[in-house]
């Protein structure tokens, strides 16, 4: 199992995301969208920050519907991480699974990376026990890179979390723990909101996942993004524009 990463760079603005379309321009595919009974997730060039286009994720009428994407790949493992970049205008209501949720082979809830209502990361199981907790407020209305990887799913292995501006190299903060997990091996993580709780207008960009591994994905800007473009696996750099489409 290789990295995959999908920076939403489909368009045009305010098209809806869907599984059919989120490899459009060679991202990697997602395997599921959910916006629930009123809410939307679409393309949006305003705020973006890996590249063109960014997504934009607006909660359903009814709250309790998870609004998310998801990526798969391989047929189940032990470790895994994985890399979102995230922009919020508010912060939760209530505790919310926000943004990974980490899911089995058979689709259980294994562990996740929740984040309270005062915008602390939080690192918990799939029963809902908190391992971990931060200190720092992830920052509003600024894109933060949000990081998530571990071992020994299955059992007890050790899980980290860190937040950093943007690109940065240095985290805000890192948060780690062993971590019990009983739900089985992963092969698919979900990025979004999941869970009960009112979360206003919020931003993604920059997804990414090595299923298979335990080391942390790192920022786009470095070129750790491998992307699929014209049949060929290429270094990704943002911004830059090659043979008329963005690589």
């Amino acid at each position: 199992m290789a990295l995959k990463a999908n920076d939403f760079e489909v368009g045009p603005a305010g098209t809806s995301v869907t599984v059919a379309n989120s490899d459009d321009t060679g991202e990697a595919a997602l395997s599921l969208v959910s916006a629930g009974s009123g809410g939307t997730i679409t393309y949006q060039t305003l705020d973006a920050f890996v590249g063109t286009f960014c997504a934009q994720f607006v909660q359903p009428t009814a709250a309790n519907q998870p609004v998310c994407v998801q990526m798969s790949d391989g047929t189940g493992a032990s470790s895994f991480a994985c890399r979102i970049y995230l922009r919020l205008t508010a912060y939760p209501s209530a505790e919310i699974s926000l943004p990974f949720q980490v899911r089995s082979t058979t689709d259980t809830h294994i562990c996740n990376l929740a984040m309270s209502t005062g915008g602390l990361m939080r690192i918990k199981n799939g029963a809902g026990t908190t391992f971990a907790s931060g200190t720092s407020a992830i920052p509003l209305n600024s894109w933060q890179r949000i990081e998530y990887w571990a071992s020994g799913l299955n059992g007890t292995g050790t899980h980290t979390a860190a937040f950093y501006d943007g690109h940065s190299t240095s985290a805000v903060e890192q948060i780690s723990s062993a971590v019990v997990t009983t739900t089985g091996l992963t092969d698919r993580i979900r990025y979004g909101r999941m869970g009960t709780a009112t979360l206003a207008t919020w931003k993604l960009d920059g997804l990414a996942q090595n299923i298979g591994s335990s080391t942390a994905v790192g920022p786009a800007s470095v070129g750790s993004d491998l992307v699929r473009r014209s049949a060929a696996w290429v270094a990704y750099t943002p911004n830059v524009r090659r043979s008329g489409a963005w690589v």
